[in-house]
C-alpha cells in the first residue's frame, strides 16, 4: 500500500514540475512585451495542428494575417518558444546579412541508426555541413548540368508514352502519377547512374516511397511536428522521423549502389561515385563518411529532387490548363527556340525565359516542400546570440521561421496573389526579395538549378506535344487539404488535367 501511495505521489509531483515548467514557458513572449497568439497548455499554438483541423500553412498564415504590421511575433511550437519574421528587410538580414548566426536548420536527435535523414547534408551543422556543401556542390555545376539534360531528353519519349495512353481516349490525367513515375526515372540516372527501366523492383519501390514522403501517414506527421519542439526526448524514446522501411530500402540499395560501380564501369561522375570517393577517404581526413552518412546522402538527394519537381510540375500544368493565353504564349516560345526539334539541350532551356517565369510563378503561389522543413515554411535555428533591438535578442536554439506562402502571397509584393501571371517575373529587373522557394542565403536549396533544368525540360516536351485542357473533377482556386501536416502545400483534391495531341506537334524524330 505505501509503495503505491509513493508511486502516486511521485507522479503527481512529475506532474506538477511539468505544470510549472510549462506555465512559466508561456509567459515568455508577454514578459518580453513581444505580440502573438495565446497558447493553450501542452499544445501551446499547434493544437488545431495535432487535431488535424488545419495545416501548419494555414495556421501561421492566420497569424501572418492578424499580426501583418509587425516585424515578428513570438508563438510556442508545442511549450517550445518560436520566432516567427515577418519583415522583408529583417529576413534578409537574419539569412543572408548575418547569416553566420543562423547558419542550421532547427535541431534533430532522431534514431541515427535507423533514420535516413540523420546523416544528410540537410541535417550537418556549422562547419561540417559548409565543407559537405562544398564537396556536393561539384554535382550542379554547369558540364553535369548538361549531362543531366541529356539523361532527361532520353526519358522524355516515356513520358510523352504515358500522356498518351490517356489523351488518346480524352481521359483525365492525374498529373502527380505520372510526374512522380518520371521525376524517379530521371533522377535515379541523374543521381546514381541508375535505369530503372531494367529494374521493375526497384523502381516500383522508388515510386512507393516517394508518394510515402509526399503523403505520409498522420502519426509521422506529428512526429515530424514534435521533433523540432523536443528532440532529444525524440531520440529518447528512439523514435524516427519516417517509417523504417526508407532506412531499409535506402541502406540495402546505397550498398548494392556502391559494390556495383566498380563492376559497371561507369564513367560519369555522379552522386554515387563521389559518396564512394569519400568513403575511401575523400581528399582529408575530415571528409571520410561511413554507412550511415551515405545513406543519408543517397536518401535525402533522390528524394528532395523527386518532391519538389514533381509537386511543382504539377501545379504548373494545372494553372496552363486554366490558362490558355499563357499557354499558348509559352508555347510559341518553346516551339520557336526547338526549331522542330525533340531534343532540349541546355542551351535551349537556357533561352526559354517565360518559361522560368512560369515556373517561377507556380513556386510563387504553391512553394515546394524539402526534405524536412519545406520553403513553404522555412526554419533556421539561432546559433550565436543575436540582437534585434534593444528590447530583444534572439537567444541561441531559438527557432526563428520565415512564412514563405504567406510572403509569396502578400499583395503589398505581388499585386493580385491569387492570380497567375507569370509575367510579374519578367517585369522585374530581378525577382523580389521575398520570393524565396529554395530558400535564402548561403543555405538556398544546393540543387536548386538542377530543378528547375529538370522541370523546364519536362514542361517543354509536355507543352510541345500536347494542348492541356481543364479538367471539371478539379475545383480552381485549389483547396488545400487541412488534415495535411506535413509541410508543403497538399490539394485537398487530385490535380487532374485532360491531354489533347497536337495534330501538328513541332517537335519530331532526329
Amino acid at each position: 500500500m505505501f509503495a503505491v501511495v509513493s508511486a502516486v505521489g511521485a507522479i503527481c509531483f512529475i506532474f506538477v514540475i511539468l505544470f510549472i515548467y510549462v506555465i512559466k514557458q508561456y509567459r515568455y513572449w508577454k514578459n518580453l512585451g513581444i505580440p502573438g497568439p495565446d497558447p493553450t497548455f501542452i499544445l501551446g499554438n499547434m493544437g488545431d495542428l495535432y487535431y488535424q483541423k488545419a495545416s501548419e500553412l494555414r495556421i501561421i498564415d492566420s497569424w501572418y494575417q492578424e499580426f501583418n504590421n509587425e516585424p515578428y511575433i513570438g508563438y510556442y511550437n508545442l511549450w517550445k518558444p518560436t520566432l516567427l519574421v515577418m519583415d522583408p528587410q529583417l529576413i534578409k538580414e537574419l539569412n543572408e546579412v548575418d547569416f553566420d548566426h543562423f547558419t542550421d536548420h532547427p535541431q534533430i536527435c532522431g534514431n541515427s541508426n535507423r533514420d535516413a535523414i540523420m546523416h544528410s547534408l540537410f541535417t550537418m551543422k556549422g562547419n561540417l555541413w559548409k565543407l559537405k556543401r562544398q564537396i556536393f556542390s561539384t554535382l550542379f555545376a554547369p558540364k553535369k548540368l548538361k549531362e543531366s539534360v541529356e539523361i532527361m531528353n532520353n526519358y522524355s519519349p516515356a513520358l510523352i508514352e504515358e500522356i498518351d495512353v490517356h489523351s488518346e481516349c480524352y481521359e483525365e490525367i492525374q498529373m502527380e502519377q505520372i510526374a512522380r513515375r518520371h521525376m524517379v526515372r530521371t533522377m535515379s540516372h541523374v543521381m546514381y547512374s541508375l535505369d530503372t527501366s531494367r529494374n521493375e523492383q526497384i523502381f516500383s519501390k522508388l515510386c512507393h516511397l516517394a508518394e510515402v514522403f509526399e503523403h505520409p501517414p498522420p502519426a509521422t506527421s506529428r512526429m515530424l511536428t514534435f521533433f523540432t519542439a523536443a528532440p532529444c526526448l525524440f531520440k529518447y524514446l528512439g523514435l524516427s522521423s519516417y517509417p523504417r522501411e526508407f532506412w531499409d530500402f535506402f541502406s540495402n540499395l546505397t550498398k548494392h549502389l556502391l559494390e556495383s560501380r566498380n563492376e559497371l564501369k561507369i564513367g560519369r561522375e555522379d552522386l554515387v561515385s563521389l559518396v564512394a570517393q569519400l568513403q575511401n577517404g575523400g581528399s582529408t581526413k575530415s571528409d571520410i563518411i561511413d554507412l550511415r552518412e551515405s545513406v543519408g546522402h543517397i536518401f535525402s538527394f533522390f528524394i528532395a529532387g523527386i518532391h519538389s519537381n514533381l509537386t511543382t510540375l504539377s501545379y504548373a500544368l494545372f494553372q496552363l490548363s486554366r490558362h490558355p493565353q499563357v499557354q499558348e504564349k509559352l508555347r510559341h516560345e518553346v516551339d520557336s527556340i526547338l526549331s522542330g526539334n525533340e531534343y532540349v539541350s541546355y542551351d535551349d532551356v537556357m533561352k526559354m525565359k517565360y518559361l522560368e517565369d512560369v515556373i517561377n510563378e507556380s513556386l510563387r503561389m504553391y512553394p515546394r516542400g524539402g526534405v524536412k522543413f519545406g520553403a513553404v515554411i522555412m526554419r533556421r535555428t539561432c546559433t550565436t546570440p543575436y540582437k534585434i533591438n534593444e528590447k530583444f535578442t534572439i537567444p541561441k536554439g531559438m527557432d526563428v521561421v520565415f512564412p514563405v506562402y504567406s510572403l509569396h502571397m502578400d499583395p503589398r509584393y505581388f499585386p493580385a496573389p491569387e492570380e497567375f501571371i507569370p509575367e510579374r517575373f519578367s517585369q522585374q529587373e530581378k525577382p523580389s526579395p521575398v520570393f524565396m522557394p529554395f530558400g535564402k542565403g548561403p543555405r538556398t536549396c544546393i540543387g536548386k538549378r538542377l530543378a528547375y533544368v529538370s522541370l523546364m525540360v519536362a514542361l517543354a516536351q509536355i507543352i510541345s506535344n500536347y494542348i492541356i485542357l481543364p479538367s471539371p473533377d478539379t475545383d480552381y482556386p485549389v483547396k488545400f487539404d487541412p488534415r495535411s501536416m506535413i509541410r508543403t502545400s497538399r490539394p485537398l483534391q487530385k490535380l487532374k488535367v485532360r491531354m489533347h495531341k497536337r495534330r501538328k506537334p513541332c517537335i519530331s524524330t532526329q
